[in-house]
């Protein structure tokens, strides 16, 4: 569990994956809302890529 806590953005990236993937599934199913999926996973992107950069 340290090397996960230890490297944030590679679970945030992780995440974003897994929003990404929810976001399919609800557009493809026609969930109202989905777009809310996809603004997720890309906030967890630019936060992966924020503090992999640092």
């Amino acid at each position: 569990m340290e090397e996960v806590l230890a490297r944030p953005d590679r679970l945030l990236y992780a995440l974003a994956f897994g929003l990404g993937v929810l976001w399919a599934l609800a557009r493809v199913l026609g969930v109202r809302g989905a777009g809310v999926f996809l603004a997720l996973a890309l906030l967890a992107l630019a936060l992966g890529l924020y503090l992999g950069l640092q």
